[in-house]
């Protein structure tokens, strides 16, 4: 609801809508099992790269896909060397296309800025549930809730920015 009151246009409101009912279910899924499956991650990702498509101006739209390209060989790269360890299905490959799927639907800056937020979160998690980063625990919730941050801040536009 708060994405729909908000001033910008129709077409950036429709992005964040779509992409905070992604984000829940992913956030939901990785909190309830503590495993991210690959159906939903890549569903995640296709609907980032059509939303992108759909909302980007033409100038930006090359740039951002050279970007979405580059993170997915990086995340690639990682799933391919599990693959060779014989640890192909193992826990934080859901995270990585996560990742890649955030890159889909949001620029670079931002991307980077909400998965920074989703690592102090949950770094500052573990620090003060007490498991000392031995214990592990669900990256999704934490990456969600660094996305609604940055949907939060395009939509609305702070004083800081402008």
């Amino acid at each position: 609801m708060l994405f729909c009151l908000a001033q910008a246009p129709l077409a950036e409101r429709v992005h964040a809508l779509l992409m905070s009912g992604f984000l829940l279910q992913l956030g939901v899924c990785d909190a309830a099992s503590g495993w991210l499956p690959r159906q939903m991650t890549v569903a995640f990702l296709v609907a980032g790269l059509l939303a992108s498509a759909i909302t980007e101006q033409p100038v930006v739209l090359p740039v951002h896909g050279v970007v979405m390209v580059l993170i997915f060989v990086i995340m690639q790269r990682l799933v391919m060397r599990n693959r060779h360890q014989d640890t192909y299905q193992r826990l934080g490959t859901g995270d990585q296309w996560m990742i890649v799927g955030m890159t889909a639907w949001l620029d670079l800056p931002d991307m980077a800025m909400a998965l920074i937020t989703a690592f102090a979160g949950f770094v500052a998690w573990h620090l003060t549930v007490g498991t000392g980063m031995r214990g592990g625990g669900p990256l999704g919730p934490w990456l969600s809730a660094g996305c609604v941050l940055i949907l939060i801040h395009r939509l609305y536009q702070p004083l800081w920015v402008m």
